[in-house]
C-alpha cells in the first residue's frame, strides 16, 4: 500500500491511497464476520513481537548510552525498530477497515442499532458501543499498574525501601509515555501514583460485562464475531503506541549519545532515518548537518521497508508533492462542530482543544479531546 510522509518545519502530514484502503476495508470486514483465526494469530505474533522488544528495552533502563558498545546498540536497534515496523503493520487493520467513511464503526453501530434486545439493556447506543469494543487483554502500561498496586502493598509493611521501588519503576517502565516531545513520567509522579488509590483493570469484569449485553442485545454468532475483532482491533492499536513509546525512548537518547560526539543538535538528528542510525553505529557514517536541516525544513519520505527510506528533499520534495499527494496546509478554527476520524473508537463527552502544530501539544489538559488535522 502506498505511504509517504511529509516532514515541514517539525510538523508532518502522513498520506496513502485512500481508494485502495477503502476496498481493503471490506475485505477486512467480510473476514471478521466469516471468523477470528486470522486476528487472533496477528495477536498471538504481536505479542511475542511486544515481549521481546520490552525487554530489551527494559534490559538498558535508565542506562547512558555512552557506556555501551555500539555493536550491542545496533544490534538492539535493528530488533527493536524492525519489530515496531510490523506491530505497526498489524494494528493498522483496524484503522483501514475505518478509513474514509467510518466504515467498521458504522458497521458495529448498525448492529446495536438493529439488535431486536436493544431495549432490554436499558443502555445508549453510545454506552453499549463503547462496553463492547473495550479490550480485554492486558496493555503494558495495564501490567505497570499491577507492578504499581504490588508496591503499595509493600511499601505498607516497609517504607523505607520507597526510594528503591520508585527507582525501580522508573527504570521498567519510564517509556511507556515517551512521545514525541519526550518522556512524561518523573519520579514524582510515579510517587504520587503510589500515594493514590490504584485502580487495575479487570478483565473478568469487563468480559462477563460484554457476554450480558451481547445476550441482551440477541446478536447472531457473525456479529459477535464483529465485535471480537473490534476488541482486537482496539487491543493492537493501544499495544503497538506503548510499545512505539519505548522504541521513541531509545532512539532518543541514541541521538543524545550521538549530538554529543558530533555537536549536531539533536532537533536536526530526528531527521536521520532509522538505516543512518544504524550506519553511524556499525560505520561512524552521518548525513551532513546541512542535509538534516533542510529536511526539518521541508522532506518527503517513501519507506520501501524499514531499514530503506527513500528521502526527498527542497525543489524535488516540493514537485513530488505537487505531482503525487493531495496536499493543502490548513489550519481548524473554532468551530460549533468538527468531523473527522477518531483515534480510538467510542463516544465521550469534553472540552476540546484544537492543536494545529506539534509544539501546541502542551495546551492540552487531562480530560482533554485533541482536534487535529493528523495524530
Amino acid at each position: 500500500i502506498f505511504f509517504a510522509s511529509i516532514y515541514k518545519n517539525e510538523g508532518v502530514e502522513i498520506f496513502w491511497d485512500l481508494n485502495y484502503w477503502a476496498k481493503v476495508a471490506w475485505v477486512i470486514i467480510n473476514k471478521a464476520g466469516r471468523g477470528t483465526g486470522f486476528f487472533k494469530r496477528l495477536v498471538v505474533r504481536s505479542d511475542k513481537l511486544k515481549n521481546q522488544t520490552i525487554k530489551i528495552i527494559q534490559e538498558y533502563g535508565l542506562t547512558d548510552f555512552n557506556e555501551i558498545p555500539n555493536n550491542k546498540l545496533a544490534e538492539d536497534l535493528k530488533v527493536i525498530s524492525y519489530n515496531a515496523f510490523l506491530l505497526s503493520v498489524y494494528s493498522q487493520l483496524g484503522q483501514i477497515a475505518d478509513t474514509v467513511h467510518g466504515i467498521f464503526t458504522s458497521t458495529l453501530e448498525n448492529i446495536i442499532k438493529e439488535a431486536p434486545g436493544l431495549k432490554k439493556t436499558r443502555l445508549d447506543i453510545g454506552h453499549i458501543f463503547n462496553i463492547l469494543t473495550t479490550s480485554t487483554k492486558y496493555l503494558p502500561s495495564d501490567e505497570r499498574q499491577i507492578e504499581l498496586k504490588s508496591i503499595q502493598y509493600k511499601l505498607k509493611k516497609d517504607s523505607s525501601k520507597r526510594k528503591e521501588f520508585i527507582d525501580r519503576v522508573l527504570s521498567r517502565w519510564f517509556w511507556l509515555n515517551f512521545g514525541h516531545l519526550g518522556p512524561a513520567m518523573s519520579r514524582t509522579e510515579v510517587s504520587k501514583i503510589i500515594d493514590s488509590k490504584i485502580r487495575l483493570k479487570s478483565i473478568k469484569n469487563i468480559s462477563k460485562k460484554q457476554i450480558t449485553i451481547e445476550k441482551k442485545l440477541g446478536l447472531t454468532a457473525k456479529e459477535r464475531r464483529m465485535f471480537e475483532v473490534s476488541r482486537i482491533f482496539v487491543y493492537l492499536k493501544g499495544m503497538r503506541e506503548q510499545v512505539c513509546n519505548g522504541v521513541n525512548a531509545f532512539l532518543n537518547k541514541l541521538t543524545k549519545k550521538i549530538q554529543l560526539e558530533t555537536g549536531i543538535d539533536r532537533k536536526y538528528l530526528m531527521y536521520l532515518s532509522m538505516e543512518e542510525c544504524l550506519d553511524y553505529l556499525q560505520k561512524n557514517k552521518l548525513p551532513s548537518k546541512n542535509i538534516l536541516m533542510k529536511r526539518r525544513k521541508l522532506s518527503v519520505w517513501i519507506p520501501k521497508d524499514v531499514f530503506n527510506t527513500e528521502i526527498i528533499i527542497g525543489i524535488n520534495a516540493d514537485k513530488y508533492i505537487k505531482d503525487h499527494l493531495d496536499f493543502n496546509e490548513t489550519n481548524i478554527v473554532e468551530s460549533s462542530e468538527i468531523s473527522g476520524r477518531v483515534g480510538y473508537p467510542g463516544k465521550v463527552i469534553g472540552r476540546t482543544r484544537i492543536i494545529n502544530h506539534v509544539s501546541e501539544i502542551r495546551k492540552i489538559k487531562k480530560g482533554e479531546i485533541m482536534v487535529s488535522l493528523q495524530t
